[in-house]
This record gives structure tokens, C-alpha cells and sequence, in this order.
């Protein structure tokens, strides 16, 4: 029986609740319990939220899950049992202290190479990682991700415009000699991928991150917004050349917009 929850609450995963969903859940809970309101219900998160009362309790689910909000009753016959979010909601690694911005770094550099191995059949190595103060960066495309939640920057995959073309060739199945639209769609595609694996893994970590659809840019040399912190520049290496990951993130101040 415990094993047929399990894996039915697998199934209501990343998949089927959005990131920004679960946020939102999280973080109205935390604010009423720190307001001394009692627990909100689903029922009242639904209406809070504006969500149909399904996608909160399949949130619930997943949230309660990771261990980061608990269910005032466990049994299913109780269809509407109220919420609260734990002391210790965030579980954080030996020797890690959560919610820095390395854990996320981590994350995307991790989900980035698992999705080359997956999709492109191109293994990764990272190569070397450093601290800039500059806001330049010097490949000749860049796929660029804006991100907000609780941490907020920009993230930038860099390529030249031979790995480029290479990565695009794989999985169009065919030789590249230009980079065209479909070709942008192509890099765009893999780095929203990525993204999308790294939030998996961070919200089950309970780590909030929203993320705008990915573009790409030809400029070389592009200029990057630093929002007064140091980027994170990391080398990843495969058999077409380097790809190179620029980490803009700082953690976001917090609001009572949810409070309102």
C-alpha cells in the first residue's frame, strides 16, 4: 500500500504542477503561519490563488512529498485538510549551507550535462569554473535565460559559432553551415531543457525559481547585467569545444506580495 502512494504521488510530479505553482503555495502558507492565521485549507488556496482546487492538492501533494508543507490530517477521506510549512522545510547537504546560489549553479551545470548526454549523445567535463567582476562576455552566441523568484539574474550558455553549429547538426541529423532561425530554436530548445531538469531538482530541494522562455543572441562580446554581484563563469568541455556558462544571480529581497 505505501509503495502504491509513493509511486502515485511520483506521478504528480515536476511534470504536472509548474514551479511557480508550488512558490505560490509555499510561500501564502508561510505568510499566514508567520501572521498567526490559521492553517489555510486547499479549499482557501484554491480560491487565494485562483487555481482549481485539484492542481492545489496535487501541489500539496508533491510539496508535502519533499517535506515542505505538512497536512494538518493524512488520511484520504479527509478532502480538504489544512496546511502549514515545516520549521525545517529546506533539507540542505552535508557540509552545504542552504540557499546559496552555488546549490542552484550546481544544479544547472549538473541538468546541462545530463541533457548533452541524453539528447546530443556529447559527454561534458567541467573544465574549470571562476569569479569575474566584468559584465563581458567574449563567446560569439549566447543563449540567455532571464530568471526571477528567489534568486533573480540572468544565466547565459556561450558558444562559438563552431560548437554551435556542431550541437545544431546533431540534432538536426545533418551537416550545418549557417546558423538560421530553426537553428536558433534548436539551441533555445536544449537550453530550456536544461532549465527545466535543474528546476525539477531544485524544487524538490525546496528552491523556487522562475524562469523566462530561453532566446538567443549573436552578438559577440555581449553585455550582461551584473546586479552588483560577481558572475559565476564555468568551462564545460566536450569533443565540439567548450561551452561556457555565465551565472548572474543574487537572492531576491523578500515581499508581501502574497500577504496582500
Amino acid at each position: 500500500m505505501a509503495t502504491g502512494r509513493s509511486k502515485s504521488r511520483k506521478a504528480v510530479d515536476a511534470n504536472t504542477v509548474p514551479p511557480e505553482l508550488m512558490k505560490s503555495v509555499v510561500d501564502f502558507i508561510r505568510v499566514a503561519g508567520e501572521k498567526g492565521f490559521p492553517a489555510p485549507t486547499a479549499e482557501q488556496l484554491a480560491v487565494e490563488l485562483r487555481q482549481t482546487e485539484g492542481s492545489i492538492k496535487r501541489a500539496c501533494a508533491l510539496l508535502e512529498s519533499h517535506g515542505l508543507v505538512r497536512a494538518s490530517r493524512k488520511a484520504t477521506e479527509h478532502t480538504n485538510p489544512s496546511y502549514t510549512v515545516p520549521r525545517q522545510a529546506r533539507p540542505s547537504a552535508p557540509g552545504q549551507e542552504a540557499g546559496t546560489r552555488e546549490r542552484v549553479v550546481h544544479s544547472l551545470l549538473r541538468a546541462t550535462a545530463s541533457v548533452f548526454k541524453s539528447d546530443l549523445k556529447v559527454d561534458l567535463r567541467l573544465a574549470g569554473n571562476e569569479i569575474r567582476d566584468d559584465q563581458a562576455t567574449t563567446e560569439d552566441l549566447s543563449v540567455f535565460v532571464r530568471v526571477n523568484g528567489e534568486y533573480e539574474g540572468n544565466i547565459c550558455f556561450g558558444l562559438s559559432r563552431n560548437v554551435a553549429r556542431a550541437l545544431i547538426g546533431v540534432v538536426a541529423r545533418q551537416r550545418i553551415t549557417s546558423i538560421n532561425r530553426p537553428g536558433l530554436r534548436i539551441l533555445n530548445m536544449l537550453v530550456d531543457r536544461i532549465v527545466a531538469l535543474a528546476l525539477s531538482e531544485l524544487v524538490a530541494s525546496g528552491y523556487f525559481i522562475d524562469v523566462h522562455p530561453a532566446s538567443t543572441v549573436q552578438p559577440a562580446g555581449m553585455k550582461i547585467t551584473t546586479l552588483g554581484v560577481q558572475q559565476i563563469v564555468a568551462t564545460l568541455e566536450s569533443r565540439h569545444g567548450p561551452v561556457i556558462v555565465h551565472f548572474v544571480l543574487r537572492e531576491a529581497q523578500a515581499d508581501d506580495a502574497l500577504a496582500a
